[in-house]
């Protein structure tokens, strides 16, 4: 999987977004594919307004414009086609936008989808992110974790024993660990570059192993530590919580020990659990700042669009 650089990224949308916008076209009443055809003719007239009124109404179609739009841009003339680009990029933003009102929508912090969310981040780095590819992989890993456990049930498993196998699962047998030699990359924010290097940032490692248990109904939780993001087996009752740095090399560690880590920490606010809503705001963060640090100061400002809907009109000027 190559990173996606700054530019028009229409040319490699996913399969699923085009059939969607096939669906769509399907259903419409409204707007046929002539009407279609016919406006995107129209983004090569010599009259300025009638170029305009093509582009606006194609941009309000949205989705079901797609695939006509992909196609004409192989013929095109080159004023036609950098219409075509803009409006292909535009589309894909307002795709995005509206990917992550719908995944904000949850009433409460818990129902927000962490998948979905993870997933339209992948989808900002590498448009022909394979989301399928990426929730056989997590079902996979939970399918292994059950295994190991034998007869057990996760979610009758004692702590200790729970965490050895989900471990063993993420850390040996599928080989996660984090991406030290290069951790600034924006790709490490993707899941399914992730998937594919089996190498990551703290934050994201760290949902992996909460959206595998998720799939084995056992209480892992996100610790937002500052400067490295960790889980936390949250035992119920009077059981001691166990923490884990997937970072380094998945370990089982002590409140003293990421102190030493992260130092200093607040027990109080950073070693409880994080929300989802905070989880999803410091993943576009750390991706903004990778992007800025590799000199696409355009890419990280598209960022700001989507952490106003997480964070709301106060975003800070620094990830």
């Amino acid at each position: 999987m190559t990173e996606v650089k700054p530019g028009p990224c229409w040319k490699t949308w996913p399969l699923a977004l085009c059939l969607l916008a096939l669906t769509t076209l399907a259903a419409a009443e409204t707007v046929t594919r002539t009407d279609i055809n016919r406006l995107i003719a129209r983004l090569d007239h010599k009259n300025f307004t009638l170029r305009q009124q093509a582009q606006a109404r194609l941009l309000e179609i949205g989705l079901p414009a797609l695939p006509a739009l992909v196609k004409a841009s192989e013929s095109s003339s080159r004023d036609q086609q950098y219409r075509i680009e803009q409006l292909l990029t535009d589309i894909q933003h307002r795709a995005l936008h509206k990917g992550f009102v719908d995944v904000l929508s949850a009433k409460q912090d818990g129902d927000i989808d962490l998948e979905a969310g993870m997933a339209l981040i992948s989808r900002i780095l590498d448009p022909m992110a394979d989301e399928k590819a990426v929730t056989r992989w997590l079902d996979t890993m939970a399918a292994q974790v059950r295994k190991r456990l034998g007869n057990l049930a996760p979610g009758r498993a004692d702590p200790a024993t729970l965490v050895a196998a989900l471990v063993h699962v993420l850390n040996v047998e599928q080989g996660l660990q984090g991406n030290v030699n290069d951790y600034d990359k924006p790709r490490n924010s993707s899941l399914g570059w992730v998937m594919e290097s089996r190498k990551g940032l703290p934050i994201v490692l760290s949902h992996i192993a909460i959206l595998v248990a998720q799939r084995l109904d056992v209480p892992i939780v996100g610790l937002g530590v500052p400067g490295r993001y960790m889980i936390q087996y949250d035992a119920p009752g009077k059981q001691a919580d166990l923490i884990i740095d997937p970072f380094g090399d998945w370990t089982v560690v002590s409140p003293a020990e990421v102190n030493q880590i992260n130092h200093p920490i607040h027990p109080e606010k950073d070693l409880v659990p994080d929300t989802h809503r905070n989880a999803l705001s410091r993943m576009l963060r750390n991706l903004m700042s990778d992007y800025t640090g590799a000199g696409q100061a355009d890419k990280a400002g598209e960022l700001t669009a989507y952490l106003l809907l997480v964070d709301g009109p106060e975003v800070p000027g620094t990830p």
